[in-house]
């Protein structure tokens, strides 16, 4: 999910300042009247594991707040101990359902385990609880569109932008509402824009907005693009930036993006391919030959890397393997229009 809780973090190290006081002093369970300066030094100066065990060491005197396991319970999600953060999210909801923050995590550990519906209810109950509550919609407004209700998820961001016209998050999910409910990018673009203007590191909005672009061969792609493979550094965002430059015929800058892409995942097949296209393009024959070979020595049933090469070497007039390499794109699919049409072709040759 995009929206990251800041309550389970202030609520947590709030714990932790009271289980490090003196002993007969009484621990403060209200996160709203911890220091936040010394909350957050106390979480860095610890760790992670020191948060769950100060949450258990104030729960031994103080068996029934709710907003305590609920605390506990998101912070099992952070490790993924699903068990143990549905055990703990049920006892909260048991302790006490009238907790907005409760109410929210109950609905935070479903969504993880796949139960949808619990969480679509346990969020609209958060919403009603604390109708000013923003956290809640957002989930509540990423749920509706997981499930392909954007009008409903639009309606909720909306809601959101009402009280929050600086949530970046917002404006990104009410652009990807309106792509889907309209089918209009250009509509959309100023709501990704303004997530990117509110945070420059917003690694969601720049890739969608880089890609968005591409579609378009608009130049300006590769500005979004760039930043965001700054940020992930990642074989998917090279790709990405070498197919934007084959778009654009820039051949040489594609490969160069491209081989940065299969030196992070060496068994990117995509990136290998769309290398062999470049190549063919620059009408260097067998560097585009030796690249989807290496295509087919990751996945052997990939027709499209069989038409490619059998294509290259009937470039190259090698008319036999030619044949060779579109007879196998048919073995694997036998209803790929161009190595049919390839076949007629190479008749008689």
């Amino acid at each position: 999910m995009f929206i990251q809780l800041n309550k389970i973090l202030l609520f947590a190290a709030a714990l932790m300042v009271a289980s490090c006081s003196e002993p007969n002093s009484k621990p403060n369970a209200d996160a709203s009247t911890a220091d936040t300066t010394d909350v957050f030094d106390i979480q860095k100066e610890l760790g992670k594991d020191r948060i769950i065990d100060s949450i258990n060491g104030y729960l031994e005197k103080n068996a029934t707040d709710a907003n305590a396991f609920a605390a506990r319970a998101q912070r099992h999600l952070t490790f993924r101990n699903l068990s143990q953060a549905l055990n703990d999210a049920e006892l909260a909801i048991t302790i006490d359902s009238t907790s907005a923050f409760v109410q929210e995590v109950v609905g935070d550990v479903h969504y993880i385990t796949n139960r949808t519906r619990i969480s679509k209810q346990s969020w609209e109950r958060c919403i009603a609880l604390e109708p000013e509550n923003i956290s809640c919609r957002m989930k509540l407004a990423e749920l509706y569109n997981a499930i392909e209700e954007y009008r409903k998820s639009l309606r909720l961001v909306n809601e959101v932008l009402d009280r929050d016209k600086t949530n970046p998050a917002a404006y990104f999910l009410k652009g990807l509402n309106i792509v889907y409910v309209s089918n209009d990018t250009v509509q959309a673009l100023p709501y990704i824009q303004r997530a990117i203007e509110l945070d420059e590191q917003y690694f969601e909005a720049l890739d969608l907005l880089g890609v968005w672009l591409t579609q378009r061969k608009d130049p300006l792609a590769l500005a979004y693009l760039n930043r965001a493979a700054n940020i992930a550094n990642s074989a998917s965002s090279y790709y990405k930036i070498g197919f934007l430059h084959k778009e654009l015929n820039q051949f040489e800058l594609a490969i160069e993006a491209l081989d940065k892409a299969v030196q992070i995942n060496p068994n990117d097949v995509e990136s290998y391919y769309l290398m062999g296209y470049c190549y063919v393009e620059l009408e260097e024959y067998d560097a585009a030959i030796a690249k989807f070979d290496k295509c087919l020595s990751i996945r052997e049933m990939n027709h499209r890397a069989y038409y490619a090469r059998g294509y290259t070497y009937e470039l190259l007039e090698n008319y036999p393997q030619a044949r060779i390499d579109f007879g196998s794109a048919l073995k694997y699919n036998p209803d790929h229009e161009p190595s049919k049409a390839a076949m007629r072709r190479l008749q008689g040759k």
